[in-house]
């Protein structure tokens, strides 16, 4: 075989393994592809003896069973006893609170849309084709904040709202939709974003707010204890005993997500962890 000839495929064999990999990374990474079901455990398996001081939270609903940020995940995480439900939010293009977890439609519709170009009504022709057991439900479609909110206070389950959105418009409507339903003193409102969590504070001293991080650092502790927010909510990844004493030696609730393993649930817990965000981790 001629020296060309060999470079060139060697250049076709890698350039294949690089699609290969590319395309398994956004298979399973980028969440393009199926979102499968997971078995539910409960924390009543663990070694911890007295749970009554635990509260559990649905990531995005009870992702588990049901499709990521729907009212079908919100009934079941209701019906499931579990303390809150946490779901993220963004603002369509005419000014509207949904609720989805990325800012595009792609992965959970399979169609092409970025939610603050669309507006409500052009994202309610668009049913979710992709979650947990999404073959089990009827047309499942992205729900508002206020439909979500409505189902949730008739189960006095909290609200754990994540406002992905970078903007400190509409707290006022997120404020009132909560007074509405009666669930601003039970609520928690999370984000990585300072703007609306600043803002939040300012309109009301009462409504408890949790910095989000992937990180526990002294600058993301102080910005809590500068803004009188209530918690440190981070990634479970990032964290150990010593990151969760520097919140509690703060005087701030740590928060750990996402908790899916019993052995995690355990660790966090002797840590002194009490707020648990986790996809399949029942009571």
């Amino acid at each position: 075989m001629k020296k060309k000839t060999k470079i060139t495929v060697i250049i076709c064999v890698v350039c294949f393994l690089i699609g290969v990999v590319a395309g398994y990374m956004t298979y399973n990474y980028l969440n393009f592809g199926p979102i499968k079901a997971k078995e539910p455990v409960s924390i009543k398996t663990s070694s911890v003896e007295d749970t009554s001081d635990v509260f559990m939270i649905a990531h995005r609903g009870f992702s588990a069973i049901a499709p990521e940020n729907t009212l079908e995940a919100f009934q079941e995480a209701c019906d499931e006893g579990f303390f809150g439900s946490e779901f993220d939010i963004h603002l369509t293009s005419d000014g509207q609170w949904v609720v989805i977890h990325d800012a595009n439609i792609k992965k959970m519709t399979g169609r092409k849309g970025v939610v603050e170009e669309m507006t409500l009504e052009e994202l309610r022709e668009i049913p979710l084709t992709n979650g947990a057991n999404i073959e089990k439900y009827d047309s499942v479609y992205i729900p508002t904040l206020e439909e979500t909110l409505s189902l949730l206070s008739g189960y006095d389950t909290a609200p754990v709202i994540e406002i992905k959105t970078a903007t400190d418009e509409k707290m006022d409507e997120i404020l009132a939709l909560l007074e509405k339903y009666d669930m601003l003193e039970k609520a928690w409102i999370i984000s990585f974003e300072k703007e609306p969590l600043l803002k939040l504070r300012e309109l009301s001293g009462d409504i408890k707010i949790s910095y989000l991080v992937h990180e526990v650092t002294e600058e993301a502790i102080n910005f809590c204890l500068d803004n009188k927010l209530n918690g440190v909510d981070f990634n479970k990844k990032n964290a150990g005993e010593e990151q969760v004493k520097m919140i509690l030696d703060a005087g701030l609730v740590p928060q750990v997500w996402t908790v899916d393993l019993i052995e995690d649930f355990e660790r966090f817990y002797s840590y002194g962890v009490r707020y648990f965000t986790g996809n399949c981790l029942t009571y």
